[in-house]
């Protein structure tokens, strides 16, 4: 079974690594607003229902992967408008 690790942006090789939306920001050099944004987004997609880890109301975690996998899906698509 996979190891949860809450991160600043690193995981290791047996690990899912996840972060709560203000440290995503740092990670990937985008704005708290952006990074809510983004997230409101994602958790329409049903693929990345599993992404998502709330602890409690004002603790939510996401997974570093699934936020930079959905990132790179979005990359230029408001070119295709």
């Amino acid at each position: 079974m996979n190891n949860i690790n809450v991160i600043n942006g690193y995981k290791n090789d047996d690990s899912v690594a996840y972060a709560k939306a203000g440290k995503l920001g740092k990670i990937f050099g985008i704005g708290r607003t952006t990074v809510w944004r983004k997230l409101k987004q994602m958790r329409t997609i049903p693929k990345y229902k599993d992404s998502f880890i709330n602890l409690n109301p004002s603790l939510k975690l996401v997974k570093i992967d699934d936020f930079r996998q959905f990132l790179l899906e979005q990359s230029d698509l408001y070119l295709k408008k």
